[in-house]
C-alpha cells in the first residue's frame, strides 16, 4: 500500500496545476477502525504524502480539484460526493456502532467527554513510518477527565 500511495502521491504533484490537494478517504463499513473514521474526509496539502494510515489500514487518497471558477469556467460547483463518515457512524444502528466503537469509546463519545478528532492519534515508528491509530482507551479516559483535547 505504501507504494501505492508513494505512486498517487506523484501523481497528484503531477498535475498540480488542476489540484489543490487530497482528502483521506476512508472505507465506510463497520470494519473501519475508530482512527480512520476520525481521519476521513480531513483535507491536506497537495505535497504531503499520504494518507498514512495504520498496518492492514484500507483508506487512500482523494485527490481535490481546483474549483470550476479557479480553471477558468463560470459554473456552479457540483455537490461532494464524499459522505461524512460522523454522519454515516450517527446513522448506524447502536449495535453496530458498538461494534466499531467497543462500549467504552462509544459512551465517551455520546456523552461528550471526547470529540470526533480525539479518535485519532499519530504514532511515530523509527522502524516503519509515522502512522495514524485508533487513540487508546487509557489516553481517551484520561483526555475525558482533564477535558483537553488529544491534538
Amino acid at each position: 500500500m505504501d507504494a501505492h500511495h508513494a505512486a498517487s502521491s506523484e501523481q497528484r504533484k503531477a498535475n498540480r496545476d488542476l489540484l489543490t490537494g487530497w482528502a483521506w478517504q476512508a472505507s465506510l463499513d463497520v470494519r473501519t477502525c475508530p482512527s480512520c473514521l476520525a481521519q476521513h474526509g480531513s483535507v491536506h496539502p497537495l505535497d504531503e504524502d499520504g494518507p498514512l494510515d495504520h498496518q492492514q489500514g484500507r483508506c487512500t487518497s482523494l485527490p481535490i480539484t481546483k474549483t470550476w471558477k479557479e480553471m477558468g469556467f463560470d459554473i456552479p460547483e457540483p455537490p461532494s460526493v464524499s459522505r461524512d463518515a460522523q454522519a454515516w457512524f450517527d446513522s448506524l444502528p447502536p449495535e453496530q456502532q458498538l461494534s466499531v466503537l467497543g462500549k467504552e469509546r462509544l459512551d465517551l463519545l455520546h456523552s461528550g467527554a471526547i470529540k470526533w478528532d480525539d479518535l485519532s492519534t499519530r504514532r511515530e515508528n523509527p522502524d516503519w513510518r509515522p502512522s495514524y491509530v485508533p487513540t487508546p482507551l487509557s489516553d481517551l479516559k484520561a483526555l475525558s477527565q482533564n477535558g483537553k483535547g488529544i491534538g
